[in-house]
């Protein structure tokens, strides 16, 4: 069951708003890590489950609809409430009529933002992802730096330059996710040897980020970047691509690279480990979840 960033966002609002009514999958990942759906929708059946939807928020009176995906954006077009529409796609917004539709667009950077207001899209807010750090354990120090790249194996993620650039840099590289790009990944990764680990799905994160010396994220397109935020409340410093909406979270407490630069990428990789904690954890605390929690109910009460 895929779990990104966009689902873990909906589970801290859902777990820091226990009366709210939540439509989705009965068997997707967020009913079985959070609780199942109030109200169950049928995959891929959009006008059914528009109609559900609209049947649903009329039965339980309820105040607002907020969609969270693209899927819940379709469900969500025949309600007779307000409708707010989470943006989280680094692409520019297809279909804009759809978004007029809505009192307002939450998106989760400036960057996205901007992609929505180009597109005509008028009322848009942004509220950035919010996450908290994990527990770092008091550990010896590892025999060569770990490098941990917390990203699905997808294209956009890009993982086969980071592989490329690897190979000037010493220590051992851990991708954890998983997608359809593994066996390529995997060939490429295969002059690397034992110095790269492909961990899969990894549902105890906090276990791999206490484990790290260093997060890495080198996405080609990224509409935020999320477990940047946890890497850095967690006390490990980032090595990112200057893209998208990351550099909004990163700040001056991480390092940026052009995803193409890889001399960049070798010099920033190899300057990482042992870096100071303390400007990342002074970033992240921006980017809580209560924070998020916070600025993401402003937008539904406005």
């Amino acid at each position: 069951m895929e779990w990104r960033g966009g689902q873990a966002q909906l589970a801290a609002l859902l777990q820091a708003r226990p009366d709210d009514l939540w439509a989705g999958a009965a068997a997707g990942a967020l009913a079985a890590r959070v609780r199942p759906p109030d109200l169950a929708l049928i995959p891929d059946a959009g006008a059914p489950n528009a109609l559900r939807v609209r049947a649903a928020a009329a039965r339980f009176g309820v105040d607002l609809v907020a969609a969270h995906s693209s899927h819940a954006h379709d469900a969500s077009l025949l309600v007779q409430v307000p409708l707010v529409v989470h943006r989280r796609n680094h692409r520019p917004p297809g279909h804009a009529w759809k978004y007029r539709r809505a009192a307002s667009v939450i998106a989760v950077s400036e960057f996205v933002a901007a992609l929505c207001r180009r597109a005509g899209i008028a009322r848009v807010a942004v509220v950035h992802d919010g996450a908290d750090g994990w527990p770092r354990p008091a550990r010896p120090p590892n025999p060569e730096p770990v490098f941990l790249v917390p990203a699905a194996l997808v294209a956009h993620k890009g993982h086969a330059a980071l592989l490329e650039a690897f190979k000037a840099v010493p220590g051992i590289l851990e991708l954890a996710g998983e997608g359809p790009l593994r066996a390529e990944l995997e060939a490429l990764a295969r002059p690397l040897g034992a110095r790269v680990r492909f961990l899969g799905r990894v549902l105890d994160m906090g276990e791999a980020f206490g484990r790290a010396d260093v997060v890495v994220l080198p996405s080609r397109d990224e509409a935020g970047g999320s477990v940047l935020i946890e890497a850095m409340a967690s006390g490990v410093p980032v090595v990112a691509s200057a893209v998208g909406g990351i550099p909004e979270l990163v700040g001056e407490a991480g390092a940026l690279v052009r995803p193409d630069d890889r001399r960049g990428w070798v010099d920033a990789l190899n300057a990482a480990p042992g870096r100071d904690s303390g400007p990342g954890r002074i970033q992240a605390a921006r980017f809580s979840v209560a924070a998020m929690v916070r600025g993401t109910e402003q937008v539904y009460r406005a």
